[in-house]
Formats: C-alpha cells, structure tokens, sequence
C-alpha cells in the first residue's frame, strides 16, 4: 500500500507539473519558506499545519483521516461485477433495440 506521504509527494509534483511551477517558485508564491515544498518533495514529512499550507497554495484538497476504502463496483443484471444492464452482443448504445425489431416502415413489415 502506498503510504500517505509519497501520495502527498505524488500530488504534490503532479499539480507542480500541471502548472509549470518549481517548488521553490509555488512556495514563493504562497508566501512560505522557499524551501519548505521542496523539502517534502526529498522526503521531509511535513507538520499537519505546514501540510495544510502547501495543499491550500496548490488548490490540493487536505483531508485528515482514514484513508478511504475503495468501493465495491455494483453487480449488474448477470451477476457479475461491473456488468451493468448494457445489452449483450450487437449494438451497445443505450435503450438500442436487436437488429430483428429495427425496422423502417413499409419494407413489408406490419
């Protein structure tokens, strides 16, 4: 299981990345320490508050907590996980009728 600090260092470069700042730069910018992102990023676990203040300056959600559980996907009609109601063979699209009932009006059927 990933632990909570390298999920933290994870969004911590991807919302970096996304927004073409270096740590040192996102600090700045949030008025902390210059070093204090890039600290957590070579593996400094940060305090709860200073945590806070990095994922507020990066938009980051901070959540203190269990770490979720991750949810059991729903059966469908066949019983199977994930399966859903989708129609089986054919045509995919939702409400699609089988190919024997789309029919057009006066090709001999009525």
């Amino acid at each position: 299981m990933k632990s909570a600090h390298a999920g933290f260092v994870t969004a911590i470069r991807e919302r970096l990345a996304a927004r073409k700042l270096s740590a040192r730069a996102a600090a700045s910018n949030a008025g902390l320490p210059a070093r204090s992102v890039q600290g957590v990023l070579e593996g400094h676990v940060p305090s709860i508050h200073r945590a806070a203040e990095i994922c507020e300056a990066l938009d980051l959600e901070f959540y203190l907590g269990p770490a979720p559980q991750p949810r059991a996907r729903p059966l469908g009609a066949s019983g199977r996980a994930g399966a859903g109601d989708r129609p089986r063979g054919g045509d995919r699209r939702p409400n699609a009728r089988p190919a024997a009932a789309q029919h057009s009006p006066g090709l001999g059927m009525r």
